[in-house]
């Protein structure tokens, strides 16, 4: 477990990104490098504390957006993940979100994320994808916008490490939450991603712990 550390915003490259709503092996080969690809080589990303979540919640202007932060912050899934997502992979009886992006090396983009069903609630899928009116350079494009703005040193990848902190601040065991975040390695999960966060409150918090006591309940946890 570490403490905070500073992250510094990598500016969005459109030129190079495109449309991620082409072919999976294209989704793929960016979201390799997503996990250092929304902060600058040696410096680590971060969670977002409690009052910063409430703060980016308010603040987010764009409801498809903000459908999307909070997924992200709630599943652990990285954006391209989650912009992946097509209402098929979605297991409505088992409350659980498949992840089925190609990765021949580890698999981690070949995972099952439970959630519950409020998760979904106000998001509009169209054409078979759960986010169809959001892109790659987009959504980078625009939560760049909104963090430098709101004063915040984060990146969309921010939410990844958020969900696994709050986890570990509710007490979900670690071998489960690496599962979920497709970690091969119980330390990314332990060292790398889990963050001590001051007590605080926040939607993606009392959605976590219902989360929790939902998988206890039916002996999933």
């Amino acid at each position: 477990m570490r403490t905070q550390k500073k992250s510094i915003e990598k500016k969005p490259d459109l030129a190079k990104t495109g449309n991620l709503y082409g072919r999976a092996a294209k989704r793929a080969a960016v979201c390799a490098d997503l996990d250092s690809g929304d902060c600058l080589q040696g410096e680590g990303c971060r969670a977002i504390t409690f009052k910063e979540q409430r703060l980016i919640l308010k603040s987010i202007d764009d409801a498809k957006y903000l459908g999307f932060f909070f997924f992200c912050c709630c599943t652990g899934m990285r954006s391209c993940e989650a912009l992946s997502i097509k209402t098929r992979h979605i297991d409505s009886k088992n409350r659980l979100i498949h992840i089925r992006m190609p990765d021949t090396k580890t698999k981690k983009h070949r995972r099952s994320v439970p959630f519950l069903p409020c998760l979904l609630e106000g998001l509009t899928p169209k054409g078979g994808l759960l986010f169809p009116d959001i892109s790659e350079d987009g959504s980078r494009s625009y939560f760049c916008r909104l963090f430098t703005k709101l004063g915040l040193d984060l990146s969309r990848h921010s939410c990844r490490h958020t969900f696994v902190s709050v986890c570990n601040h509710i007490n979900i065991a670690q071998s489960a939450v690496q599962e979920w975040a497709g970690h091969t390695d119980i330390k990314m999960t332990a060292d790398t991603y889990t963050h001590t966060l001051a007590p605080g409150t926040s939607p993606v918090l009392d959605y976590l712990k219902d989360l929790k006591r939902y998988l206890k309940g039916c002996g999933k946890l």
